[in-house]
């Protein structure tokens, strides 16, 4: 296994020096979609095996999973819906593995499949409201956007902010404060539909 940017690639099943273009696009390609999707894919892993290690260890057969099969991937479908699907079915043959090694009480299919869906459904939810923060991000004044974008993008620190823009730390927290409840509510009125 090899560490690329935070994501796991298996090294056995990278493309060699002399493949063809296609291969290589499609490498490229498949680590695209998996890097766009790697904290997704990997909540839902440990939605299923909390503990760190064993996470990981599913995480790593998850990738080699999805790089043997993804020519079978259907590209008309979300990537992520597909790799959840792989990784789902990868921790449950995990956790059946560790439950017989172990002699331990199994999680039933049904519970799994529950859990499953309330992680869906929460990424769904926290995409929802990304979306509405965009939009609501957009509305702001140019000057408030700028301000939000620098505190939370950047690594720097609001006195560090403060001092650029010739004000306090205090005066910049309240001010970010008065924004962020602005933000809080058009993202509530966009929820909620009213907007």
């Amino acid at each position: 296994m090899i560490k690329s940017s935070g994501m796991i690639v298996p090294s056995n099943e990278r493309p060699e020096a002399g493949v063809s273009a296609r291969e290589d696009t499609v490498h490229e390609e498949f680590l695209s979609m998996l890097q766009r999707s790697y904290h997704a894919i990997y909540g839902c892993v440990v939605t299923l095996v909390p503990d760190r290690n064993d996470a990981e260890d599913v995480m790593q057969e998850t990738v080699i999973v999805l790089w043997r099969k993804f020519d079978e991937y259907d590209r008309s479908r979300p990537f992520v819906q597909w790799a959840n699907g792989v990784a789902y079915n990868t921790a449950r043959s995990f956790l059946r593995r560790e439950n017989y090694r172990r002699g331990g009480v199994a999680l039933s299919d049904g519970l799994l499949r529950q859990l499953s869906r309330v992680r869906t459904s929460c990424n769904e939810l926290l995409e929802l409201r990304q979306e509405r923060l965009r939009k609501c991000l957009s509305l702001l004044p140019e000057e408030d956007r700028e301000l939000v974008l620098v505190c939370y993008r950047d690594e720097v620190t609001i006195a560090q902010i403060a001092a650029e823009r010739q004000t306090s730390p205090n005066a910049l927290y309240q001010k970010l404060g008065r924004i962020r409840q602005r933000l809080f509510e058009c993202i509530d009125r966009k929820m909620k539909g009213t907007a």
